[in-house]
């Protein structure tokens, strides 16, 4: 056997050894299940009781349910993240669905528990607390990133924006792509990659922008895909990052477009930064090229005031994020997705499963693909969510009626307005679904601190330093 197929060998029994030993996980005494069991409603004081142990006294408690591990695993915050999760599936099936869903209940449960320890939870309050204020701070910031466009472009006339970023970075570009088809303004060709080298058809010369883009700054297949982009003779290069340290080992001569950090924590919630950064930095590129009036076509100011009345009407949940959250939770099904044939629709909801991917199964069609689709097969198993743009009823309404799908209407004739408010509602609704089924997205530093502490393991175990070597 390879030395890489053992390496996976050894990573598949870690996992499985995990979900065992979570699987059988008994967090309360008998007594207080007994006492949960006869709740008819939300009872704050006896479930902060429960939930306000220490990680530290948790992770001693159950630690004869943990032996099967390794002592750095059982020590780390991936344990205490584990049993976490653990208590939470543990409390929403005592306590029941309707009870946790009460409006008025929600905001006293989650904060009198120690749910800042949840990342679902505190981006879910950053969210709604910062998600305006995050697009204001970058159009105030629009002269800064135009002039880092007119620095890097000189007296070059570009038809050509290759934009490399993996991930939640990869999501900005798809959405500006989107609206440019949208209002009609795709005068210059974009090219996304995914990847870690660039695609020999895509050809790089003195007409080509390249954009790389990193929340973290350390995302090694777009440092990859920039330094290749080098390679390949990019002369128009712009790095989009929290940092810019590991892009000047490869080349110094970008401009840097700095994302603000302020509370943020994840990648995932730099949403509200990213998409206009995108906007500002090809609405720049079309007037150089003499293209105007996409700036215009986007009516930014429209746009905010029609966002921010939809926070102030509804300052932590909607109705539509309330509704797919109890669907979910209630049915225990997946989400199916099914979205009208249009670009700027078709980046937003991929916007969407992408980011919910960690929290839970969600499966997406577009309109077209859908006719396939019927009530038999997904009766059972999936909860349809049709995200309209016209008032015009769809094929997907009419074939699936009889599951009584959700139905997601246009939140507005504003282009950008829609698709934000579009971004708020999905993602209040997957953050109470990861939280409420014990599935907190994994921080990504905790997902690095992990992959070191198991390669320190196997190193120790083996020597093993790399797969290479596979059969």
């Amino acid at each position: 056997m390879g030395v890489g197929k053992k390496l996976r060998l050894f990573y598949f029994t870690i996992l499985l050894t995990s979900v065992c030993l979570l699987d059988s996980l008994s967090l309360f005494p008998s007594s207080q299940v007994f006492h949960l069991r006869r709740l008819k409603s939300i009872e704050i004081e006896s479930i902060v009781r429960l939930l306000k142990l220490p990680d530290a006294e948790l992770l001693e408690k159950e630690s004869r349910r943990l032996e099967g591990l390794p002592e750095e695993i059982k020590e780390s915050e991936f344990a205490a993240m584990l049993i976490r999760e653990a208590l939470m599936r543990k409390v929403l099936s005592l306590i029941g669905v309707e009870a946790l869903l009460a409006k008025e209940d929600l905001s006293e449960f989650f904060d009198s528990t120690r749910a800042d320890n949840y990342p679902a939870y505190t981006a879910f309050q950053r969210l709604n607390r910062n998600f305006l204020s995050d697009i204001q701070t970058i159009l105030g910031r629009k002269a800064e990133i135009e002039e880092a466009v007119d620095r890097v472009i000189g007296d070059a006339r570009i038809d050509k924006v290759l934009i490399l970023g993996m991930g939640g970075s990869g999501i900005a570009p798809q959405v500006m792509q989107g609206f440019l088809k949208k209002s009609g303004y795709d005068k210059v060709e974009i090219k996304i990659v995914k990847d870690a080298l660039i695609p020999d058809d895509i050809k790089i010369d003195e007409h080509t922008l390249v954009v790389a883009q990193s929340y973290s700054g350390s995302t090694g297949e777009t440092l990859s895909a920039f330094q290749d982009a080098v390679r390949k003779g990019a002369k128009h290069l712009i790095v989009i990052s929290t940092r810019k340290d590991k892009f000047v080992q490869i080349t110094e001569n970008f401009s840097f477009i700095q994302i603000p950090v302020g509370e943020k924590v994840q990648p995932r919630e730099a949403y509200s930064f990213t998409v206009p950064i995108n906007l500002i930095v090809i609405n720049r590129v079309l007037g150089r090229n003499g293209i105007e009036g996409f700036w215009d076509a986007l009516d930014m100011d429209e746009a905010l005031a029609e966002i921010g009345r939809f926070l102030e009407e509804n300052p932590e949940w909607d109705d539509l994020s309330l509704a797919i959250l109890k669907r979910a939770l209630e049915e225990d099904k997946s989400l199916l997705f099914i979205h009208e044939p249009d670009p700027l629709l078709e980046a937003v909801t991929l916007r969407i499963f992408q980011q919910n991917s960690e929290c839970r199964k969600l499966i997406g069609y577009n309109i077209e693909d859908s006719e396939f689709l019927t009530p038999s097969a997904l009766r059972g198993n999936f909860i349809p969510v049709i995200i309209k743009t016209t008032d015009q009823k769809s094929y997907a309404e009419e074939n699936l009626s009889s599951l009584n799908p959700i139905i997601v209407p246009r939140q507005s004739e504003n282009e950008v307005a829609n698709a934000m408010m579009l971004e708020i509602i999905f993602t209040r609704a997957i953050y109470g679904l990861s939280l409420f089924s014990g599935r907190d997205p994994i921080p990504v530093p905790l997902i690095s601190r992990f992959k070191s502490i198991m390669k320190g393991i196997v190193e120790e175990a083996g020597g093993i330093t790399a797969v290479e070597g596979d059969e």
